[in-house]
């Protein structure tokens, strides 16, 4: 094992994986963190753990309960003219910020968990295509599923800043750190 082709492996390995940044293993990630205060008592207090299968599955046991969603925003609109409504498309994500060599310092899953909506205050910018981090509570489930919240707050991400097809993981992953539920699409390196 001490052999100079085993240490130069072992030395190319360390490389990529700081190239890679994987959380935990090598500096370059970190745990997400809130942009001020008000977002920082809501990260304390929302679920993350509660996606929106389980809200549509339950709706009176999730009425009081803050969940904070990471999505991608697909459609913006003005409603009843002093409101924004945002249609979002929830995507898994371990809320691990990478900040290696690649533009996106969010690699959020492909799968999801459906549609969902949410208002904002007027004045509330967002873009089609921005990833989108929204605090809420439910306010109903549509009879198609897509859930609408009453929003606490919303944190975008422009789209060049994340990905969705370097890593696919799921919900067992993200909660019970199921590693057959984890796949790498791609390195990035871009």
């Amino acid at each position: 094992m001490n052999s100079p082709m085993a240490l130069r492996a072992l030395f190319a390995l360390f490389v990529a994986l700081g190239l890679v940044g994987c959380p935990g293993v090598v500096p370059g990630s970190r745990a997400y963190a809130a942009s001020d205060d008000t977002e920082r008592q809501l990260l304390l207090q929302a679920r993350r753990d509660v996606f929106p299968d389980d809200v549509r599955a339950d709706p009176a046991g999730y009425r009081e309960t803050v969940v904070l969603w990471s999505s991608i925003v697909r459609k913006v609109e003005i409603y009843q003219g002093d409101q924004v409504r945002i249609w979002f498309e929830h995507h898994y994500w371990d809320f691990i910020e990478d900040l290696s060599i690649q533009k996106a310092i969010a690699f959020l899953s492909p799968r999801g968990e459906g549609s969902f909506t949410a208002t904002f205050p007027a004045g509330t910018t967002v873009k089609v295509g921005d990833m989108a981090l929204v605090y809420g509570v439910l306010d109903h489930v549509e009879p198609n599923g897509s859930i609408a919240l009453t929003s606490r707050k919303i944190r975008t991400l422009r789209e060049e800043l994340y990905a969705t097809d370097v890593w696919d993981y799921g919900r067992a992953y993200l909660l019970k750190h199921d590693m057959k539920d984890f796949r790498v699409l791609r390195v990035p390196m871009r």
